[in-house]
């Protein structure tokens, strides 16, 4: 079996990503930012093999004993499977976006409050690209108040309506990680999903604050560099 990378390993990574003569606290986020892509990396590959296994007719009692956890557990976290299976980081997304909306006293939900929701979760893949692009949530709200006014405070429940661009932003997440070859979406998939319409808000704001499809796209395969595997 192919050994896993190892603690000296990772820490020597850490350092030398961190820069000569970084400080305990950048040395902090930088291994921060590696346990982020860690993270994503070992989801995508436990739910690749976990597809296999259903695809093969393989019982969730099945995989379940395989994974060691109870078969409740394992049909929670990977079903449904195969492209339709959100991470906890991409649902709580969706959970939050609406939260976003009402917070900016508006009364729907939109792609702009997707990016906003996502910036909620500064490890998620999807923050971590846009933080490299210098965009955190305080510019990203700065940039979407610049074109919507807000009413703050008027909305006094969560809105349940979403727009029709951001219904298409989801299904082009699916398409997104369809694409990539990944059998899971996560905030990075959101992230591509919402660039994928130009004429989103959510899209001309990323635009406006630098950020594009393409290099999106070549950011999260850079992160996925070397925990990618070829399906058999």
């Amino acid at each position: 079996m192919t050994p896993p990378p190892n603690l000296p390993d990772l820490i020597e990574s850490v350092v030398a990503d961190a820069g000569q003569g970084a400080d305990a606290l950048a040395l902090l986020a930088t291994a921060a930012v590696t346990a982020a892509g860690l993270e994503e990396a070992a989801d995508a590959v436990l739910g690749h093999f976990v597809d296999r296994c259903r695809q093969e007719g393989r019982t969730w009692t099945e995989i379940s004993s395989a994974l060691g956890v109870t078969k409740q557990a394992a049909h929670k976290r990977f079903s449904p499977s195969g492209l339709e299976r959100w991470t906890p980081r991409a649902k709580a997304i969706l959970e939050a976006a609406p939260l976003e909306a009402q917070a900016l006293g508006h009364n729907y939900i939109g792609t702009e409050h997707f990016l906003a929701a996502l910036l909620r979760d500064p490890q998620s893949m999807g923050a971590l690209i846009m933080a490299e692009a210098g965009v955190d949530r305080e510019r990203l709200l700065r940039s979407v108040t610049s074109h919507l006014p807000t009413f703050a405070g008027l909305a006094p429940e969560p809105p349940v309506t979403m727009t029709a661009r951001a219904s298409q932003a989801l299904a082009d997440s699916l398409v997104q990680a369809l694409e990539m070859g990944h059998n899971y979406i996560g905030s990075e998939h959101i992230l591509l999903g919402v660039l994928a319409n130009p004429a989103s808000l959510g899209a001309r704001v990323l635009g406006e604050l630098g950020l594009t499809a393409a290099g999106v796209r070549a950011s999260i395969e850079k992160r996925l560099e070397g925990f990618r595997r070829t399906p058999a």
